[in-house]
């Protein structure tokens, strides 16, 4: 979504490498760097928070409190296209955020996760890809290629895509284990038991004391 994102907000013309430096995709520390390697590769910031979608909020309220006072005035009331305007006029514009257990929101109204949004906007990248002939996953799969073979000028170390573990050669011998036979398994030890009471040994009382 980070990437179909971006690749439409360029296409439509609202996004251009004049203002794309204010343009911003938000996520979290632990969410993949690829969504950095998308905004580099667009020419967008990449702006990482700490953990909890809290934070990505605090970030777009501060984008509103970077605005004018005289702009500001209004700014909840106003439409998503007017406010889209003014933050990439004199702030920073929030493209999309998202984080490790799957939440995501693609606008400044909601300043939390939003799931009716990501439905709304998955579903737009489904339709994106079957236009293509494409299925989602086939989608992601020429995202990845892309991303881990393609360096851009703004990031010229590119996201790589993991490596497969080395496979084994079809004329190498395996290292058959020996069988386990019930002589090589350990008896489990004894359970614990409490001491019963004629096992444990009473301490002598002393003599008594005699009066004198």
């Amino acid at each position: 979504m980070a990437w179909y994102r971006a690749h439409k907000f360029f296409e439509l013309g609202i996004l251009t490498p004049a203002n794309a430096g204010r343009a911003v995709i938000i996520k979290t520390l632990v969410t993949t760097d690829l969504q950095a390697a998308i905004a580099a590769r667009f020419g967008l910031r990449c702006v990482e928070t700490l953990t909890g979608f809290k934070y990505i909020g605090q970030k777009l309220g501060k984008y509103e409190s970077a605005l004018p006072p005289s702009l500001a005035a209004d700014y909840p009331s106003l439409p998503e296209p007017e406010t889209r305007r003014l933050r990439l006029e004199y702030s920073s514009f929030y493209l999309f955020g998202g984080e490790e257990s799957y939440g995501y929101s693609g606008a400044d109204f909601v300043r939390d996760k939003d799931g009716n949004g990501a439905a709304v906007m998955f579903a737009e990248v489904a339709a994106y890809a079957k236009s293509r002939n494409l299925t989602l996953p086939g989608l992601l799969d020429e995202i990845y290629s892309d991303f881990a073979s393609t360096p851009s000028k703004a990031n010229p170390s590119p996201w790589k895509a993991p490596k497969a573990p080395p496979r084994s050669s079809a004329s190498s011998t395996p290292t058959l284990l020996p069988p386990l036979t019930l002589d090589t398994v350990p008896s489990p030890p004894p359970p614990l038991r409490p001491p019963s009471a004629s096992s444990t040994p009473r301490a002598t009382p002393p003599p008594p004391e005699r009066c004198s």
